[in-house]
């Protein structure tokens, strides 16, 4: 999602090692993800700054919480327990 799409086809060709391989990944998508990264750690610091209270379902839009209780927002740990025997690798 972070590569350009010159990027993508260096990155199926590439050869070397897996460490070399995750060096140039990281290399190529690191400036990228950074940003947000940065732009997270904001938020989060915001909201830790006052007394406000984060109400579950924004908690688990930005990824503070895996999954709600009595809420119908999709969750990795339901659709894996429903799926046949042998097909959980498809998740990953």
């Amino acid at each position: 999602m972070f590569l350009s799409g010159q990027e993508k086809q260096q990155w199926k060709t590439q050869s070397g090692t897996d460490e070399e391989k995750e060096r140039w990944l990281l290399e190529k998508s690191g400036p990228k993800l950074r940003r947000i990264w940065y732009l997270m750690i904001s938020i989060c610091r915001l909201l830790q700054a006052d007394d406000y209270t984060l109400p579950a379902d924004e908690a688990y839009w930005l990824g503070m919480a895996d999954e709600l209780a009595g809420s119908d927002l999709p969750c990795l740990r339901r659709s894996e327990e429903n799926m046949p025997i042998g097909d959980t690798a498809k998740l990953i």
